[in-house]
């Protein structure tokens, strides 16, 4: 395993289901040098089991953790930002990602990644029309990257989740690629780093990683840049994906990734 840097990982302080120190510790057996926690931040109008009350409790932890196992590994304190995020004070954050995780159809938030049951019912809110639905979620993708401009945007095709086999939409569609190369466009054009994420396939989820296989060879012609990420909820999936990852994506012509290396992105070979 080349890449020795991971910095999207959850933890107690929102929904995984380890404290900050047993993956910190878990990091550090796994081989890692840089281990960044990214806890996610409170959803507007939301109240939700997966969103980090208590954000200075967190940053308190981390920095505690930093000082414990300076001498082992380079802890960060991060966060991961959703389109819908309240607003915050970013200070004693060392980095942000962002993602978009829901669509919002009359007032009601559907989280495109909470449950079948869940992304059925969003489906029916757009009137069965899977196609129009993702266009919806693309355009806020790229609404993120024109407000924020995010330096890494997390699980970009994070729509599909549910999608293995295509059982609410065609992704071979015209309508559907479209929809994803337009935002993955944008987001080479604003320079954001893409990121490769094995997390769902960790839980169970997927088959595939975001974003999809076939996508790749796109983006390797359009310049983009990648970063490997296991998305981690649990100590025992801390470096999952990231041998399969680099694989993959040397296998589709990438020689090299970025990851947050002492304490700032830096490009990680992987051949």
């Amino acid at each position: 395993m080349k890449i020795k840097s991971s910095i999207h990982n959850h933890c107690t302080f929102c929904d995984g289901a380890n404290t900050p120190e047993e993956m910190i510790l878990s990091a550090i057996d796994a081989g890692f040098t840089d281990f960044g926690l990214s806890s996610h931040s409170m959803i507007e109008c939301m109240e939700t089991c997966w969103s980090m009350k208590d954000e200075e409790s967190y940053k308190k932890e981390i920095f505690r953790l930093k000082s414990k196992y300076a001498d082992k590994i380079r802890v960060y304190c991060g966060l991961e930002v959703d389109y819908h995020s309240l607003p915050r004070d970013n200070a004693g954050y060392d980095y942000l990602i962002d993602s978009v995780h829901n669509l919002v159809v009359d007032g009601r938030y559907y989280g495109v990644d909470h449950s079948v049951e869940v992304f059925d019912e969003l489906m029916r809110a757009f009137g069965g029309d899977g196609f129009k639905l993702c266009e919806n979620y693309y355009d806020l993708v790229k609404d993120l990257l024109y407000k924020k401009n995010p330096m890494v945007l997390c699980h970009v095709d994070l729509v599909t989740k549910f999608n293995d086999g295509y059982k609410f939409f065609d992704e071979s569609d015209k309508r559907y690629l479209g929809a994803v190369f337009s935002a993955l466009d944008y987001a080479i054009e604003k320079d954001t780093i893409i990121e490769v994420n094995y997390g769902a396939i960790a839980r169970g989820c997927k088959k595939t990683p975001y974003p999809a296989a076939y996508l790749l060879g796109f983006l390797r012609d359009k310049g983009a840049k990648l970063l490997l990420g296991a998305d981690c909820h649990n100590k025992n999936y801390i470096s999952f994906g990231f041998r399969e990852g680099e694989e993959l994506l040397k296998n589709h012509g990438f020689d090299h990734v970025y990851g947050y290396v002492d304490g700032a992105i830096r490009e990680i070979g992987i051949k």
